[in-house]
């Protein structure tokens, strides 16, 4: 599994779930990983139980927020020279949560928009 070996990996919303265990992955594999989240201490939380995550790059950034998502770019093409994956894992944090059947056409329209925003 050296195919990743030195790759730069882009992952949103790194710092927990299905996310994180990407991030810890690609880290694994030996790919150069940026990473983002929404609190900086759920990340911190991830180093302190994972130490290998210290030589990933994170950047707390909400990606539903227009402007902050526009200076993450910034930041990105400031600092990559390429970027060879890119995973669009982020998800708003879930207001359409309980029965499918029971949840607001409202909520879950305004669920799938945060989430196709980037």
């Amino acid at each position: 599994m050296q195919g990743f070996k030195g790759k730069v990996v882009l992952v949103t919303g790194g710092s927990q779930g299905i996310g994180l265990a990407v991030v810890r992955r690609f880290t694994y594999l030996g790919a150069v990983v940026v990473t983002c989240g929404r609190t900086q201490e759920k990340w911190d939380r991830a180093q302190t139980t994972f130490p290998e995550l210290t030589s990933v790059d994170f950047y707390r950034v909400d990606l539903a927020d227009r402007k902050a998502l526009s200076e993450w770019f910034k930041y990105l093409r400031s600092k990559l020279k390429n970027l060879d994956v890119a995973i669009n894992n982020a998800s708003s944090e879930v207001k359409s949560t309980g029965c499918f059947s029971s949840v607001s056409e409202e909520v879950i329209l305004e669920t799938i928009q945060s989430d196709l925003l980037v």
